[in-house]
């Protein structure tokens, strides 16, 4: 039996819970309360920038898939607008060559100004030169694999929050 459903938000991030009565299972209840077979992880926020809708489409289904909160954006300028308009985002996963008059590199290095340990991931079918890296970032070559993207998003996440 379903005691009651929860839905909140720690720390910026949504937390999901289901609460079953104090007998349901004392061993994993705790003052009535306890959460069977979901994880309490926070999500974190994904924000992709890319100009081509199929493929922002495609890498967002597969990062939602896999539990992340995404944000998309069709351009720099709109990237940079969902900076300023959202909390907390973890990972920005962003084309180099983007249409308008921020690119990849621009997005990038002003989310790093906003957020130091924010985590980035560029994207380019197009030879890129000269690299603007930004710190502590990490470059795919088009055509990429989904997996390998969440992989990375998982990892990068996993090591901002030691």
């Amino acid at each position: 039996m379903l005691y009651d459903f929860v839905h909140a938000c720690r720390n910026e991030r949504p937390l999901v819970a289901f609460c079953f009565p104090p007998h349901v299972s004392t061993a994993l209840c705790d003052k009535g309360q306890c959460v069977l077979g979901i994880s309490t992880k926070p999500a974190l926020t994904v924000l992709i920038v890319e100009d081509e809708g199929l493929t922002r489409t495609a890498i967002a289904d597969h990062l939602r898939d896999a539990g992340f909160v995404v944000l998309e954006a069709e351009s720099g300028e709109a990237a940079l607008a969902k900076r300023d308009a959202n909390g907390a985002i973890h990972v920005v996963f962003t084309d180099i060559r983007l249409g308008g008059k921020v690119n990849g590199w621009d997005v990038a290095e002003a989310f790093r100004a906003w957020n130091p340990d924010i985590s980035v991931l560029y994207t380019s079918g197009n030879s890129i030169a000269p690299p603007r890296n930004v710190e502590r970032s990490h470059f795919f070559e088009k055509p990429y694999a989904p997996e390998a993207i969440v992989e990375a998003c998982r990892r990068l996440c996993d090591v901002g929050q030691q």
